[in-house]
């Protein structure tokens, strides 16, 4: 996993570089909500409930700042890419 790691925060680096936050990372309304027809249109488990949540846990898990989804200085050190500080 840790190429794979490395890759990713180095992907995002990059991109948060270029001017990428974490207003970029959110979805439209609709995708939050039932499917309108198809094999899940009456499935409540599907609805997105809480996509900031979600958003904070993916960015924990990933190592980068709630606020922004930067990737933290401890993060980049850890995979190697201190250069990128």
């Amino acid at each position: 996993m840790g190429n794979v790691a490395r890759a990713i925060n180095l992907q995002r680096y990059f991109n948060c570089r270029q001017g990428i936050r974490r207003k970029d990372d959110m979805v439209p309304q609709r995708i939050c909500n039932l499917p309108a027809f198809g094999e899940y249109f009456s499935i409540e488990e599907v609805r997105i409930k809480n996509y900031n949540k979600m958003l904070d846990e993916y960015y924990d898990s990933r190592g980068w700042d709630r606020k922004t989804g930067i990737p933290s200085r401890e993060k980049l050190k850890e995979l190697g890419l201190e250069e990128m500080i």
